[in-house]
């Protein structure tokens, strides 16, 4: 698939070892930004458009939950997708973050395999 036509996918985490992993893992299948953090990424969005957002839940200043409710109050990000990444367990989430409608939720202890069929499952199906 040339470059031009691979999916974007925006990966914001405040840790780089989860950075670079995720970068790893999916750069040869989709075009690839990154962010280490809201702010970060909220400047990408407004420079170019993405595919699908993989948003850490905790991170300092713009937690998880409170990016998601910046971009869907805006209405040229509202309606991008957003898979939230975790390593919270689904009871640590809380409601919070379903409120803002997350295409999945993905836990960071998922073997890499899984994580790339969700994701590609997710993108395929667009």
């Amino acid at each position: 698939m040339q470059e031009t036509e691979k999916k974007h996918i925006l990966v914001v985490d405040d840790d780089p070892m989860m950075l670079s992993a995720t970068r790893l893992l999916l750069k040869d299948t989709y075009k690839m930004s990154m962010a280490n953090s809201g702010h970060n990424a909220l400047e990408l969005l407004a420079m170019k458009p993405v595919d699908l957002i993989l948003l850490d839940y905790e991170m300092p200043y713009i937690s998880g939950p409170k990016f998601m409710e910046m971009i869907r109050s805006d209405k040229k990000t509202k309606d991008i997708p957003v898979m939230v990444l975790t390593a919270l367990n689904e009871s640590e989430i809380g409601e919070e973050i379903h409120k803002w409608n997350p295409q999945d939720i993905l836990f960071k202890t998922m073997p890499p395999e899984e994580l790339m069929e969700r994701i590609d499952g997710f993108l395929n199906s667009k």
